[in-house]
C-alpha cells in the first residue's frame, strides 16, 4: 500500500507573498518603477546588483556595466 494519494479537484491556493512588501525607495523598488532606457546607480558589487536586477526584472530585461565607485543598470524591457 502506497503512502502517496492521488486525488482529483482540489484548488490551488492562492500564493502567499513571503518577506516584508517592497519599499518604493529601496533599490528594487527603484528598478520596478523604471521605464524601458532610464538607468540607476549602484554602489555596490557587480554580481550582487546583476542578482537583484534579475529577480526584479528577470532575463533580458536590464543591462549592468561597473562604473567607476559601483555599478550602474539600464532598464531593456
Amino acid at each position: 500500500m502506497s503512502k502517496y494519494v492521488v486525488e482529483d479537484g482540489v484548488p490551488i491556493p492562492k500564493s502567499v507573498r513571503k518577506g516584508r512588501p517592497l519599499d518604493p525607495d529601496s533599490f528594487c523598488g527603484i528598478l520596478r518603477s523604471m521605464e524601458v532606457g532610464q538607468s540607476v546607480f549602484r554602489a555596490g558589487t557587480l554580481s550582487t546588483t546583476r542578482q537583484m536586477a534579475y529577480m526584479i526584472l528577470g532575463k533580458g530585461g536590464f543591462a549592468c556595466r561597473t562604473v567607476e565607485g559601483g555599478v550602474r543598470v539600464w532598464r531593456l524591457k
